[in-house]
């Protein structure tokens, strides 16, 4: 998805990332992790975007969570 996270940086919008299952998967992880560990793990647009590239500036990404 990097060309696709580019392309919309480079033409002046915003990468919005949506994932539903974020606000339910935490306690279905062995061991479960803390809430706030797992909120840390998640807040790194980066970390979501693109793991092994820097991608689009973090302020260029939004993060989008419905919960419920």
């Amino acid at each position: 998805m990097r060309e696709e996270y580019r392309a919309i940086v480079d033409a002046g919008l915003t990468v919005q990332l949506d994932d539903p299952a974020i606000a339910e998967n935490w306690d279905q992880i062995v061991p479960e992790p803390s809430i706030e560990a797992y909120r840390r793990f998640h807040e790194d647009p980066h970390r979501c975007a693109q793991p092994r590239d820097p991608g689009p500036p973090a302020e260029r990404i939004r993060f989008h969570l419905l919960l419920g």
